[in-house]
């Protein structure tokens, strides 16, 4: 006896990624450096996406103390050094989950965090 299953393209999967963009990916830092918070963002260039990058940060009173940008025709990837609002590394869960939340669903990338 033949059991048929219906038949799902993998490629599906990918649809929203193959519309939009990849995802944005995050990664909060706070080991490579003594006196602040190391932030990587890389995602699928747009235009307006570093401004909307720095006004994420800059909204929940982080001070970026140094930032390396570059970017390609497609891509981006930027490394921000910042501190919270008393001069310290991010330590508070709630900002640093704040930061990945917002990055990871907002930058999909059609706008950025």
């Amino acid at each position: 006896m033949m059991v048929c299953w219906p038949y799902f393209d993998p490629e599906f999967d990918n649809l929203p990624e193959r519309i939009y963009g990849p995802p944005c990916r995050v990664c909060i830092d706070n080991d490579s450096m003594e006196e602040c918070t190391v932030i990587k963002v890389d995602s699928v260039n747009k235009q307006g996406i570093l401004l909307e990058v720095v006004q994420v940060l800059t909204n929940i009173n982080l001070t970026i103390l140094k930032s390396y940008i570059s970017s390609d025709a497609g891509w981006f990837m930027d490394v921000f050094h910042v501190k919270d609002e008393h001069g310290d590394k991010i330590r508070d869960q709630n900002v640093i989950n704040y930061i990945l939340q917002v990055n990871m669903e907002g930058v999909r990338c059609r706008h950025f965090f």
